[in-house]
């Protein structure tokens, strides 16, 4: 550590991570390898790219559905991401994710909204490959773009979260058929006739200065 820059590693290691999601309990083993490749000790300013998050072990268990395999697991992979380590915290990145399939998102799907069965069946899927740009300043949380790949299903996301607020929008294609689900001022609309023009055209509330 020096006044201008730094250079090292952090290393962390969960086992047993639990959390409670509305009617739902999600839970799983968590590792993180942290490089710092620079940055300013002083202001608390990091360079953390190359940094890497694996999440394996997954379950998820509520009132309709469950999830359990020991062989699931998760990889993010910060290509580019810079930290300022302080309340509240500040990240800019550019990631890349890797994921087995996509049954624990499926089964939290099921959990809060059991007639969307049919269409949570179509989502799962094998060996998801994405990119996504996530941010954090100010407590709230932006996505402004994410998408994931399989050989026949794409599914999208952006948005926003706060303590105050949830706005977002979901974007699924599967072999011709393209959904969305957009989230605003807490209400849900579900459209699968100009699902792509909608996730294109989504824009993030601004938050107030």
């Amino acid at each position: 550590l020096e006044s201008n820059d730094t250079k090292g590693y952090i290393k962390l290691v969960t086992s047993g991570l639990t959390m409670k999601v509305d009617d739902q309990t999600i839970s799983g083993r968590l590792r993180v390898d942290t490089k710092i490749v620079g940055g300013e000790p002083r202001k608390m300013k990091f360079d953390i790219s190359g940094s890497t998050i694996l999440l394996d072990q997954a379950k998820v268990s509520g009132k309709n559905a469950r999830y359990s395999k020991d062989d699931w697991r998760m990889a993010i992979k910060l290509k580019k991401a810079d930290i300022v380590w302080r309340k509240p915290l500040e990240l800019k990145s550019e990631t890349l994710l890797l994921m087995k399939d996509s049954r624990p998102i499926v089964a939290m799907i099921d959990n809060k909204k059991a007639k969307f069965a049919l269409i949570s069946n179509l989502l799962i899927v094998e060996n998801l490959r994405g990119e996504a740009t996530v941010n954090m300043k100010d407590n709230a949380v932006t996505i402004p773009y994410a998408l994931v790949r399989s050989d026949n299903i794409n599914i999208g996301a952006k948005g926003i979260i706060t303590s105050a607020l949830r706005d977002g929008i979901f974007f699924f294609g599967l072999k011709g058929i393209k959904g969305v689900m957009e989230i605003r001022d807490g209400k849900r609309s579900f459209d699968i006739f100009n699902a792509q023009k909608s996730f294109d055209s989504y824009v993030m509330p601004s938050l107030a200065p």
